[in-house]
């Protein structure tokens, strides 16, 4: 799932990674879009998880281990934290399909001077099938504005596994826009981070 990068842009700081001093971001790739609320509501544990988190969080002890996740490593994950990823506005709750286009507007346009790269996958298996991906892109885009754009990798899986090439052909002219030729040598093997 995707952890929101998007919530440090609200308040820019210089970059110390060698770009230019007068403006904190030159562009924001982001991939990888799914809302981290409608992947949880297709587990049949959120429910009962989601209820005994808010009652931890009232409690006073959100920053307890509430469970370790089914993922391979069994990450552990606090109350807090769970329920922010599985709470309607929770502090995770930015790529929501049900969100209405005034909701992502206020979440994601203060990307608007932003220039912003939206990479999303057809077959984003974190992504629900009732969800048009396509058509949630728009949606996205449009609410960040104009420095918004969109690619949409039809056989996209929510790792992009065996679309590295047409992701790499997508984000490199837009790293090439946003810092110059001189820093668009993606070369395999590709390693990005999009979470």
């Amino acid at each position: 799932m995707q952890q929101s990068q998007t919530a440090t842009l609200h308040e820019p700081k210089p970059c110390n990674a060698g770009c230019h001093p007068d403006r904190s971001f030159h562009g924001l790739p982001r991939c990888r879009q799914v809302s981290d609320r409608e992947y949880q509501a297709g587990k049949s544990t959120t429910s009962e998880r989601l209820a005994v988190a808010e009652q931890m969080v009232q409690d006073g002890q959100g920053e307890d281990i509430l469970f370790r996740d089914d993922d391979p490593v069994g990450t552990p994950v606090c109350a807090r934290r769970f329920v922010s990823l599985a709470s309607k506005h929770g502090d995770d709750d930015m790529f929501s399909s049900d969100f209405t286009d005034q909701e992502l507007q206020k979440l994601l346009g203060h990307l608007a001077e932003v220039p912003t790269l939206l990479v999303l996958g057809g077959e984003d298996e974190c992504m629900p099938k009732s969800v048009d991906g396509l058509a949630f892109g728009k949606r996205m885009q449009k609410a960040i504005g104009s420095k918004a754009q969109l690619k949409f990798i039809a056989k996209g899986t929510h790792s992009l596994q065996g679309t590295e090439q047409e992701f790499v052909d997508s984000v490199q002219p837009f790293v090439q826009q946003c810092f110059g030729s001189g820093n668009a040598g993606i070369k395999p093997p590709y390693l990005y981070s999009c979470t």
